[in-house]
């Protein structure tokens, strides 16, 4: 803690420092001013927790010192130190805060238990400050899940429901009803963007504090909150006045519009019982999104209407074989004029809603695994790389709610491109003889191979190999068997039980001299160096 000393009197000061019991009381700094003036400036750059100060000083007195700690540092604790027993300075001391009015000459017992009482109010009454601070924070957190618990599960619970009637004050004379709006945030453009980059939970938190500002200033019984289970989405209820909900609707709209310039929509449900249909007039605002002209989108405000679901045309039965045969004769072209024209049927569509767009995302992860399917089954023998190498789930395509058909377009066409790319790669790794003849000489290198007796045995020339050998891979062919037998020499060595001589034939090295002229050149070691050093 600090404390800070105010007297014109230095001799004063020193008196109270020597006198105050700091280190039992857990004042560590002890700061101390001439004046008021110096005072003020001292509060505001420390902030002290204790201040004791004269009341007739130069400049700004303790009366006026008082007045402004009052106002500015209302959580410090002042203590009045005085020659005069003056009614008055008494009186407003009392009036502006201060805890005790110790007369001079400073008595010790008085001036510690009036720094006991000071340290043991601020203390207190920090604490008490911290727990409304934690309680104010948590409290609209608390309010949304015992809401969001009702939307989820409606339930009988008379003393849940009299809680939330009485915090939001609802009229329980008449017949309880709940209207629900639904915002949700599509993209992060222009302000929104700047101010927020991708803290949507904060950006949540700013719109939410705003559609609360303007149902309070219409004096509606209403109440917005972040729905925690669904990023981008903050749920608007109003339990009266339905006929003032769609202006105060429309008022939050050009409110947060004007404010973070990005893109939303808001969807409202029917009046409903309240708690029990709670979840029907949310569902109802999330449906009147849902159902919105993706095609058309002036309207950014979507009432709910009751009418039977539109049932959409599967598109890919159509592209299928188009589309695995693009991939399988590796034209990369077609496949991606495939997609362009795919994804105009959707736009040719006179109503294009976010459930067409749910249904055609599922159709085509489902024709999507049907195609890695058949790739797999026509190269039976790189089956386990294949399957590997493709992901039958799309990660890339993010919520429907907050896509477009060119974000669809573009992760489609990367999808298919990685496919067409990976399937056509694998299989050319397959007709590639030069890798085959890699896995001959993983498999044999102890055997007595050269260049020719791999030429006799593939009936490739031996330009041919060992051209294509070290474009691949970097090295010829003589060079990369001599590498691998001793590599393969040097994990043999760490068996104590087997000779020099028997390793060199175990790698391939009939003659031992040879194979130690050859480990030497490569390790700078003598094979017998070598293991003792390992060793």
């Amino acid at each position: 803690m600090k404390a800070l000393i105010v007297d014109d009197e230095e001799h004063v000061i020193e008196a109270i420092k020597i006198l105050g019991d700091w280190d039992s009381l857990g004042i560590k700094e002890i700061y101390s001013a001439m004046d008021g003036e110096d005072a003020i400036q001292i509060i505001k750059e420390v902030h002290p927790q204790i201040i004791l100060t004269d009341m007739k000083m130069t400049k700004i007195n303790g009366v006026d010192l008082l007045k402004w700690i009052h106002q500015h540092a209302p959580f410090s604790k002042t203590i009045v130190i005085s020659g005069y027993s003056n009614f008055t300075y008494v009186q407003q001391a009392i009036r502006f805060g201060g805890m005790d009015y110790i007369l001079k000459p400073i008595d010790q017992t008085l001036i510690n238990q009036a720094l006991l009482k000071a340290v043991t109010r601020w203390k207190n009454e920090f604490t008490q400050r911290n727990k409304n601070t934690q309680w104010n924070q948590a409290e609209p957190i608390f309010w949304s899940k015992k809401i969001l618990n009702l939307i989820e599960e409606p339930k009988d619970d008379s003393k849940e429901l009299k809680k939330i009637i009485e915090h939001f004050q609802l009229n329980q004379d008449k017949k309880n009803t709940v209207k629900i709006c639904v915002l949700r945030i599509q993209e992060l453009t222009g302000m929104m963007k700047k101010e927020f980059g991708n803290d949507i939970s904060l950006l949540a938190f700013s719109i939410t504090n705003v559609c609360n500002e303007i149902i309070n200033r219409h004096r509606v019984a209403g109440y917005s909150f972040e729905n925690f289970k669904k990023k981008r989405e903050i749920v608007l209820l109003f339990w009266n006045n339905y006929k003032k909900c769609l202006t105060i609707i429309e008022t939050i709209y050009e409110c947060i519009n004007e404010l973070f310039g990005s893109y939303f929509v808001m969807g409202v449900g029917e009046v409903c019982q309240f708690p029990f249909e709670t979840k029907k007039t949310y569902e109802q605002s999330v449906k009147a999104i849902a159902r919105r002209n993706l095609l058309n989108q002036r309207r950014k405000i979507y009432m709910y209407k009751k009418k039977k679901e539109d049932r959409f045309h599967l598109l890919l039965p159509e592209w299928d074989r188009r589309i695995i045969t693009a991939i399988k004769s590796n034209q990369e072209k077609e496949l991606y004029e495939c997609i362009d024209q795919l994804l105009n049927c959707l736009t040719e569509k006179e109503l294009l809603t976010e459930n067409d767009i749910r249904v055609f995302v599922d159709e085509y992860k489902i024709f999507r695994k049907k195609w890695i399917i058949e790739l797999i089954q026509k190269q039976n023998s790189i089956f386990t790389k294949l399957y590997r190498s493709f992901n039958l789930e799309v990660k890339h395509i993010k919520a429907i709610e907050t896509i477009g058909l060119l974000h669809i377009k573009k992760v489609i066409k990367q999808d298919l491109g990685a496919i067409l790319e990976t399937y056509n790669k694998v299989r050319g790794e397959i007709n590639n003889p030069i890798l085959e003849i890699k896995k001959y000489i993983d498999n044999t290198y102890m055997e007595d191979i050269s260049l020719t007796s791999i030429s006799e045995h593939y009936y490739l020339s031996k330009e041919h190999i060992s051209r294509s050998f070290k474009k691949y891979f970097q090295s010829n062919i003589t060079q990369y068997i001599a590498e691998l037998r001793i590599e393969q020499a040097k994990k043999l060595m760490r068996n104590k039980m087997l000779s020099i001589n028997e390793i060199a034939k175990m790698v391939g090295y009939k003659d031992a001299k040879y194979f130690s002229k050859v480990f030497k050149k490569m390790t700078e070691l003598t094979p017998n160096a070598y293991r003792k050093k390992m060793m």
